[in-house]
Parts: C-alpha cells; sequence; structure tokens
C-alpha cells in the first residue's frame, strides 16, 4: 500500500486493465478497500449497492459456465444507446481502433478480434472480480449513485497499487450470474463487474493512449474573476455532504484543475456522458435570485425532469432515507413537530448552503442508467479531488425540482436532461449540520466473499 498516493494520482494511473498477472489479492487488502468504500455518497444515504467478490474455485466455476453459454436475450439493460450519437459512437470507436492497433490486431482480423472479446469472460485473468447488482426498484438517479461508489474503489485499489476494469459486457449473462450467486432474478438487477488484480506491465493492451475530451467541451465556468496533498483514503473518509460554508471565494485555477484531472474517469465505451456549468458570482445570484421567487409557490413551482426516488422504495433503502433526515434535524435542534423551521431550512437547499461555487450536471436525454452511473463516477471523482484540494461539496439532487428555472438562468440544451447540483466552497465544518454522524451500513449487508 502507498499512502502517499494522492486522489489526483490515483485518477491519473488508473486504467482499464485487460491484461493482469496472475498474482493473487490478499483478502486482507480487498476487506479494506471495500470497507472504506462505505462512505461513499449516496442520494438520502441509501447505499443501494450490493456485490460479491469472486476468486478460486468460484470465480472458475462461474466463468467456466459462462464460457459455454449464448448471450441472454432479452438484455438485462440496454448499455449502448449511446452509439446513436455521432460523438460517442467517434469515441467507442476511437478507443477500440487503438486498443487493437497497440495489439497488432488488423481491423479485417476478425478471428483475432473474437479472441481477444472471449477473454471479457475470463474477465482478462484477473485474479478476482467483483459482481455487482441492486433491487430492481432503483432508478436513474441511484445508477449514479453506484456509479460514486464503484469509482471509489478503483481510486482506492490504486492506492493499494492494484487495477482493475469495470465490465459491463458481463451483463449479458446477467441471469446465470445472480442464479449462481442466489440472487433473485425478479428483484434485482445485474449491472456489471470489475475486474481486480496487478497489471500485466509488459502487455500492449495496457499501454496505448487514452484519450479524453478537452475540459471546455464538458464543463462551462461562469462568473469567476480570477495544494494540499491527500491520499485516497483520507478524501473518503473526510468527504461528507457540507451543508454550511464559510464566506470565502474559490480559486477558478483550482477547480479548472480539479475537473481537468476527473475528465480521467471512465465511462462505457469512453463515451463521457456527463456535461456541467459552473457558477459562481452575478450568473450563480441570479439564479438563486429567480428560484427564490417561486418557492413560496410550493409543489406548484416543481418540474422534475425525473424521479429522484423510486416510488416503490421500501424496506432498508426508506429507513436511511428518513434515518439521515431525522439525524441532520436533531442536529439542527428542529423538532418533528416543527414543520415551519423544517421547511425553512430545506429552503437552504437553494441557496447551495451558501457555498460560493453551484456546479449543475445535465447529459442527453437518451442516456440510458449505465451512462447514469457513469456520470456518478465523474461526481465522485471530482468530490474526492475537492477534498484534496481541501475543499468540500454537497451532491443536490434537489435542485432538480426546478429545472424550469435552471433552464431560464442557465443555457441547457432541450434535448439534454438536467440531473443534479453540486455545492462546492470552503465548509463551515464547525457548524452542527457538518458535524453529526452519518452512518453506513455495514460491510457484509452489501457484499459477499466467495473463494477467500
Amino acid at each position: 500500500m502507498n499512502k502517499s498516493t494522492t486522489v489526483t494520482d490515483a485518477v491519473m494511473s488508473r486504467r482499464s486493465i485487460r491484461a493482469f498477472s496472475d498474482k493473487p489479492v490478499p483478502l486482507s487488502v480487498l476487506q479494506q478497500v471495500m470497507e472504506t468504500a462505505r462512505w461513499t455518497p449516496s442520494g438520502c444515504n441509501f447505499q443501494p449497492w450490493e456485490g460479491a467478490i469472486l476468486t478460486g474455485e468460484p470465480l472458475k466455476q462461474l466463468q467456466a459456465k459462462m464460457a459455454v453459454s449464448p448471450p441472454q436475450d432479452p438484455k438485462e439493460y440496454s448499455w449502448s444507446d449511446p452509439e446513436v450519437l455521432p460523438e460517442c459512437l467517434a469515441r467507442l470507436h476511437q478507443v477500440g481502433a487503438d486498443m487493437y492497433a497497440a495489439m497488432n490486431i488488423e481491423r479485417g482480423d476478425k478471428a483475432a478480434r473474437g479472441d481477444f472479446m472471449a477473454q471479457n469472460t475470463v474477465s482478462f485473468g484477473a485474479p478476482a472480480v467483483l459482481l455487482v447488482y441492486f433491487p430492481r426498484v432503483m432508478g436513474a438517479p441511484q445508477w449514479s449513485d453506484v456509479g460514486m461508489w464503484l469509482q471509489t474503489i478503483m481510486l482506492l485499489l490504486r492506492e493499494q497499487g492494484l487495477d482493475s476494469c469495470p465490465q459491463e459486457f458481463l451483463s449479458i449473462h446477467a441471469r446465470l450470474i445472480k442464479d449462481f450467486l442466489g440472487v433473485s432474478d425478479e428483484s434485482h438487477i445485474f449491472f456489471c463487474g470489475i475486474a481486480i488484480g496487478y497489471r500485466d506491465e509488459e502487455d500492449p493492451v495496457n499501454g496505448f493512449d487514452r484519450k479524453r475530451e478537452p475540459l471546455e467541451s464538458k464543463v462551462q465556468f461562469l462568473g469567476f474573476e480570477y495544494d494540499i496533498a491527500m491520499n485516497v483514503t483520507d478524501a473518503v473518509n473526510s468527504r461528507r455532504s457540507v451543508r454550511a460554508y464559510q464566506d470565502k471565494p474559490v480559486d477558478p485555477a483550482v477547480l479548472r484543475r480539479v475537473l481537468e484531472t476527473a475528465q480521467r474517469s471512465p465511462s462505457g465505451g469512453n463515451t463521457q456522458p456527463w456535461n456541467a456549468v459552473v457558477l459562481t458570482g452575478d450568473p450563480l445570484q441570479k439564479l438563486l435570485g429567480k428560484v427564490a421567487e417561486v418557492i413560496p409557490q410550493g409543489l406548484a413551482a416543481y418540474s422534475p425532469e425525473y424521479n429522484i426516488y423510486p416510488p416503490e422504495l421500501d424496506g432498508a433503502y426508506q429507513e436511511r432515507r428518513f434515518g439521515i433526515g431525522e439525524a441532520m434535524y436533531a442536529a439542527l435542534e428542529i423538532p418533528r413537530e416543527d414543520k415551519a423551521s423544517r421547511l425553512k431550512w430545506f429552503a437552504r437547499n437553494f441557496q447551495a448552503f451558501g457555498a460560493p461555487v453551484l456546479m449543475l450536471v445535465h447529459t442527453p436525454r437518451y442516456m440510458g442508467s449505465p451512462q447514469w452511473s457513469d456520470i456518478g463516477m465523474w461526481l465522485q471523482t471530482v468530490m474526492l479531488l475537492l477534498r484534496e484540494e481541501g475543499l468540500d461539496s454537497c451532491a443536490q439532487e434537489a435542485w432538480a425540482v426546478y429545472s424550469k428555472q435552471i433552464r431560464e438562468c442557465v443555457d441547457i440544451p432541450d434535448d439534454h436532461i438536467f440531473f443534479c447540483g453540486l455545492a462546492i466552497g470552503w465548509g463551515d465544518r464547525e457548524q452542527a449540520v457538518n458535524t453529526f454522524p452519518v452512518p453506513r451500513a455495514p460491510l457484509d449487508e452489501a457484499v459477499r466473499w466467495e473463494g477467500f
């Protein structure tokens, strides 16, 4: 383990590894990574992720079953919809072309390309694989939460000197995998695998150049006039949703550095589906003022473009949502019966809790749930990099209810859906709202271990 690995180091050195050494992964290291990853953020503390990590005989048995089984029909979900957009299709083709060129496999050599694709089934020789699934009732925002969890895991793995490769490809065997794990097909959807191990430094498939879109094509900065080293574990453990900020501006050069580095976040087919506008100063005040005008209208002013929470939410997820709210209001000493004070506090969402910067996130409407997971990975990367700079943040899906007012103030394309806000600033860590305990479910409720 290299505790000197900063968040930036981890983000920049992480890549999808497609050739692993046969060196086993210590169980103690994986347990430490997964234990820390429990502190990943999620809307209302849902923690929607579940998974099983396989190695040894259980992994070999599952891979043998997949090797002789055809892809399921219908698919578990669609993970290639973005191909309809020319720029996404171009990125997908480019990463494939670069990869095969690195391996000296010609475009016309279908047999060799097919043999390499079959390596997905054995997770490119990785000695351990995390299989990810969660309840079907979860909506696109919760897929984003799962994406944050996965990126946290992959960055923590880098801190330990380990590598990974996210594999949505394994979803073609979703029912087989769930049957093997004893997971209900009726209640749960299988998302992806994460191959885990030590990279084969000699294999050219791990060395070709990886491309990301320029920052200017993904993020706008509006209203700006003008180093703290932290390892990944420290960033994950110190990050929390901060709901009170100091009156201190954020250097735009720092934000640019954070967002430039976050462009290295992984995404299926290298589609990079995230887009954002970063506000401060007058543009931010204009938006806050516009929303303040309609808050007295209550629900009549709401215009969400998606369900923030699944309508069927129940059980532990509903308990977590209720529990985090009660813990926050208890810290603020606002009793349950004081509805007026609770509503007044809730309205602080739409002042970004006093943060000097607000990032608004959007994506093309046709993007599916897997791409929302990609956006979640990007958001968690941004939040961890902010911690490395000493900054705090709060992911705010609450802004979705005022998408109409946001569009009146900010140029978001009509064919894009508005997702969430991210408040950014220097947290006032002494405020009670920033100090109350935020629980996480025990690791064994979310992750199973097989073959270790």
